[in-house]
């Protein structure tokens, strides 16, 4: 099972593979980045 910090965690690592911050990726996926 997926702990909340372990989602976090892989959004992160997302993220910066893609150079990114957390709300650009959301941008990047057309959602609502706030």
């Amino acid at each position: 099972m997926l702990s909340h910090d372990r989602v976090w965690a892989a959004i992160d690592a997302l993220a910066e593979r893609y150079s990114l911050s957390a709300s650009g990726l959301a941008r990047r996926a057309g959602l609502d980045s706030t």
